[in-house]
């Protein structure tokens, strides 16, 4: 039997919702090998929700344009060099994971043996993934297994400090803070995946006028479209897109009774937190990645090419037959109503 190891690297590098699925990983190896320095390797961008986090000794952060010139990560190829880990676990399965998982010189490199991109010739255990089906909190628990960690109990520790709390605050200043809160986010990486603009507006404006604060979240890339969709709107449903660090989107969903979002990042940082959601499905399956356990609500249309997993459709008819009303419906049975 191997002895257990002192120093273990976590690479998954992206994105949001992904780095959230493997917060109960990072759990169970915390709890295993409670001695043991634990670093995960993460790309620039998503470093904020990882950096201070208890369970965690370091953040090693990735730069995306690496690959214009070795220049850019000398800093960090030095790191992983000088950690001297027993153990890399490459949750991400790419070429570029399993490099730099080859780069760290760890004696143990563990990923799945179906990694993408050739990245299993880079591992020097390679484990059989689970059924396709299973969750992806689960399928990253899996790979925990070559070091005696098997179904541990699923945990998503984050953490934010009081500086954060007072910021999350200050936004929501004069947003009336006796009604409860409603976070809304309409976005997603795929076309595909997102639920009509105008749909979500309704939902807000029902909202606003049965008593909920409501809050249109999203980066800063969809500040101006959120603007654009608000329009005339009630002053009170406020545009946060774009103004929130990720610890502070964490903290502001903390406080919300619910968030109604298409399948993205901040459905699984809701779920994190406590938070229940409506989550919106059409080409992807919710059995693979939708919120985690039973913390809220999944409304799909029942079309026979659903899930697909195509970023283009003519028709979309799998998120355009889901309606105002159904929406409206499953708030009240995941958050109650509000008069």
């Amino acid at each position: 039997m191997s002895p257990d190891p002192r120093r273990i690297l976590l690479i998954k590098l992206s994105s949001l919702g992904d780095i959230v699925h493997t917060l109960p990983a990072l759990a169970a190896l915390r709890t295993r090998f409670p001695s043991a320095r634990i670093d995960w390797l993460v790309a620039r961008g998503y470093e904020d929700l990882l950096e201070g986090h208890p369970a965690l000794d370091a953040t090693l952060v990735f730069e995306r344009e690496w690959v214009a010139g070795f220049r850019v990560n000398r800093h960090l190829l030095r790191g992983l060099r000088s950690g001297r880990y027993d153990v890399v676990l490459d949750f991400q399965g790419l070429f570029r994971s399993g490099l730099l998982a080859f780069l760290a010189r760890a004696p143990r490199r563990i990923g799945f043996a179906n990694g993408r991109e050739m990245s299993p010739w880079f591992y020097t255990e390679r484990v059989t993934p689970p059924p396709d089906r299973l969750h992806a909190v689960d399928r990253y628990l899996a790979l925990l297994e070559p070091l005696g960690i098997r179904e541990p109990a699923v945990e998503f520790p984050l953490s934010w400090g009081v500086q954060v709390e007072d910021a999350v605050s200050a936004f929501l200043v004069d947003g009336g803070e006796d009604r409860p809160l409603a976070a809304l986010h309409p976005f997603g990486r795929w076309p595909t995946k997102r639920w009509e603009n105008d749909r979500y507006l309704a939902v807000a404006q029902r909202l606003d006028s049965s008593g909920w604060r409501v809050v249109f979240i999203g980066g800063g890339e969809h500040r101006a479209e959120v603007k654009r969709l608000l329009g005339d709107a009630s002053p009170r449903i406020m545009n946060l897109a774009g103004k929130l660090s990720l610890k502070g989107l964490a903290a502001l969903l903390k406080r919300a009774r619910v968030l109604v979002t298409n399948d993205s990042g901040p459905m699984h940082l809701a779920v994190a937190v406590g938070t229940p959601v409506v989550a919106l499905f059409g080409p992807t399956d919710p059995a693979r990645t939708g919120p985690y356990g039973e913390q809220g609500k999944v409304l799909r249309a029942s079309i026979s090419c659903s899930p697909c997993f195509s970023r283009s459709c003519s028709h979309r008819s799998c998120m355009t037959e889901i309606r105002v009303e159904d929406v409206l419906a499953a708030v009240k049975g995941v958050a109650g109503e509000w008069r």
